[in-house]
This record gives C-alpha cells, structure tokens and sequence, in this order.
C-alpha cells in the first residue's frame, strides 16, 4: 500500500502464556494534483497546471513551503482561471466527496472549483462565496463537493480576481490540495 505508516506492537498474555500481535496501519491522505506546491517549472512555466492569467514564481522569502509559491500579478479584474485535471480511478460509480483546500495570502479575491470525473466541463461547481484576501499572512480557503464519479478525468480549478479598488497588487498561492479524504492536521507543513 501506498503512502500509509506502519506502527506494529506486541502483546502478551500472562494468564494464558500465549502472545498477541497486531499492526495498527494510519493512511496518508494521497493528494490527487500534481506539483501543489508549485515548485516544477520549465522555462518559465508552471508544470501540470493550466493558468489563465500572467503567472510567475514567487520570491523566495515569500513561499509556504518549499523554493516556490505561485504568484499572480493583478492589472485586469478577470476572472481568471487555474487549474489542473486529475483522475480517480479507484472510485469508479462510487458517490465521493472530494475536499479542497488553498493557502493564499496577499490580495484578490478567490474561490475554488471541483469538476468530478465523469462529468461535462461546465460541471464545474465553486464554493459558494468569492474569499477576500487582504493579508500578509497565510490563509486558508477549503470547498468539498459529493457527486457520483466514473474513471475519467476530474478538474480542480482555483478562480481568482481582483479586489475591487487593488491595482497592481499581487496574490500568492502557497499550496493546493484536492483529495476524497482531509488533508493531514499538519499539512502542507
């Protein structure tokens, strides 16, 4: 099995001079996108996502986790579109519920979107409410959607705009997350 932590320990009964063992197994969550941190490019290009908008890798200092964060250079409202497909074969004609999650900070205002395998493009659903982002600090958005998927190709997009008033301002996207389980307590740390 993949990606899980094996914790084993063994028992003994006194009374009956006979041993017990078991294994307790934790499963990692897997994440289903691919470079959530942000950090492959190639020439200039951010790997394994399709971006809308004039993106670029964010100074150092300025990051999650991680070399990199993604960062958006505002001068039109939008809004623009981030995504990235993923597939979930192991779910095939199961009802999941996929979580969401995003660490932004800076300014702008975001939403995320879930597009389950097996269903048309404009089956895109978005959290109900645009995030205002107006902080320093990092601040978490999360979306969870339950629909009946097939094995083919889902979609995660993360749609973001300007905040109204917030010329040539800039908004950073540390981590992403998309699985049919929470992230870990500590992630993406």
């Amino acid at each position: 099995m993949e990606n899980h932590k094996t914790y084993q320990e063994s028992f003994e009964l006194k009374d009956e001079n006979m041993e017990i063992s078991f294994e307790m197994v934790e499963i990692i969550p897997e994440n289903l996108l691919k470079n959530p941190f942000f950090e492959d490019w190639e020439v200039g290009e951010l790997l394994n996502w399709k971006t809308s908008a004039q993106v670029s890798q964010a100074e150092p200092d300025k990051n999650l986790t991680g070399n990199y964060a993604l960062q958006f250079k505002h001068g039109f409202q939008g809004p623009y579109d981030d995504d990235q497909s993923f597939t979930h074969n192991e779910a095939d004609g199961q009802e999941v519920t996929y979580y969401g999650e995003i660490w932004v900070k800076g300014y702008g205002d975001v939403r995320i979107g879930i597009r389950p395998p097996g269903t048309s493009w404009h089956s895109v659903r978005y959290s109900d409410d645009w995030s205002t982002i107006n902080t320093d600090k990092w601040k978490k958005i999360t979306f969870k959607r339950t629909d009946i998927i097939d094995n083919s190709d889902g979609e995660f997009r993360i749609r973001h705009r300007q905040s109204s008033g917030k010329d040539d301002t800039n908004l950073l996207i540390g981590a992403a997350w998309l699985s049919d389980q929470k992230p870990p307590a500590d992630w993406p740390r």
